[in-house]
């Protein structure tokens, strides 16, 4: 009965979501994503669940060992969020882990090719088995303290819930590089972790402007590179103007300002004129 109810409220929230505005979208994101979690639910229902405080993995049962170490990790990450955001979670978190490449991108109907090791998306987060991309330089049956220490070190878990924490303060209400440019200072904060490859290298490719970022983030060829400068010109704001700047902004985010709006308000410019700053002075620098 529990989970018929579920599905009632999950079905009339849609109506809301086709008939209304995009605040009216906004409104019912918890209950869109209470259908996405059902769904997953069906999908992977023979799967097995480990339940603590603040996630719920869900995992293929050839995964236990590695279940084991990533749930413990998640509940750590959950709680640091929760300590240094002041964030609350109310529900917890819903994790799957997949035991391939092939399985992640069937989940999103990604095309081949297309990977990553962890995504969120929907209020829950997807995790690629660390195996995969640890592409064999630790066992977590001979070694498990490295296997661990990569994990923890190069794993997505800060990253995902920097996505989460940010889209449940604001419900969605942010553009795409924004998200990724937070999860990757998220990420830099807790672990000292940085992407760099030659292919996001600012000395050897033509930056983007911050309208194509803003516009066609996914579609840009360069994806490293648009990160890169995602992340870049976020901590330069950062380091810049400070913390609580924002999180004046994200709060203004959460109360509903669009966010060309909020930034005039917290920063005195508009963004684009921010991003140009960020450039000039990296460029030259």
């Amino acid at each position: 009965m529990k989970t018929t109810a579920r599905w009632i409220r999950f079905l009339l929230w849609v109506a809301v979501f086709l008939f209304f505005s995009r605040q009216g979208i906004s409104w019912a994101q918890p209950v869109m994503y209470e259908g996405n979690q059902l769904l997953d639910e069906l999908r992977f229902h023979q799967w097995a669940t480990i339940r603590k405080p603040s996630v719920i993995l869900t995992y293929p049962p050839q995964l236990a060992d590695q279940a084991a170490v990533i749930v413990d990790e998640a509940e750590k990450t959950a709680r640091d969020f929760q300590t240094y955001w002041g964030w609350q979670i109310e529900q917890p978190v819903h994790i799957y882990l997949f035991p391939d490449r092939a399985s992640l991108r069937e989940r999103f109907g990604w095309e081949p090719g297309v990977s990553a090791s962890g995504v969120y998306y929907a209020g829950t987060i997807y995790l690629l088995n660390p195996d995969c991309w640890m592409n064999q330089t630790a066992s977590l049956k001979e070694n498990p303290w490295k296997w661990r220490r990569i994990f923890h070190s190069q794993g997505p878990l800060h990253h995902e819930f920097a996505h989460l924490y940010l889209d449940q303060l604001t419900r969605g209400n942010f553009p795409r590089w924004y998200t990724e440019a937070f999860a990757q200072w998220v990420e830099y904060q807790a672990l000292g972790y940085e992407w760099k490859t030659k292919a996001n290298n600012l000395r050897y490719h033509q930056p983007y402007s911050y309208r194509e970022l803003d516009r066609s983030f996914d579609r840009l060829p360069n994806q490293a590179l648009a990160y890169r400068e995602s992340f870049l010109f976020f901590r330069y704001m950062v380091q810049t103007e400070g913390r609580k700047r924002i999180d004046r902004l994200q709060h203004m985010l959460a109360e509903g300002v669009p966010f060309a709006d909020a930034w005039r308000q917290c920063f005195g410019r508009p963004v684009e004129q921010s991003f140009d700053q960020w450039l000039k002075q990296t460029v030259s620098g």
